[in-house]
């Protein structure tokens, strides 16, 4: 057919949108205090000593405890 013309347009809908939105709150790790023990005399070395989790249960917020060095620098608490 003479002056017939074929045009292709774009279909949208205009339909809102909706999602479920997620919430998470995630419990870490952190260090909260560090072990220091004299090493020579006048001097302070800081060390990393890791512990079961039963003894950590136990502590009490603000205790001191004391520690055993080795001499290769493993450290386990001083029982008394």
């Amino acid at each position: 057919m003479p002056g017939t013309e074929d045009v292709e347009k774009p279909v949208y809908r205009k339909e809102p949108v909706y999602a479920t939105k997620y919430y998470y709150e995630i419990d870490k790790w952190t260090v909260v205090d560090t072990a220091t023990y004299e090493k020579k005399k006048g001097k302070t070395e800081t060390g990393r000593y890791e512990m079961d989790f039963s003894q950590w249960k136990e502590l009490k917020k603000g205790e001191k405890i004391e520690l055993k060095i080795d001499a290769a620098g493993f450290a386990e608490i001083n029982q008394k």
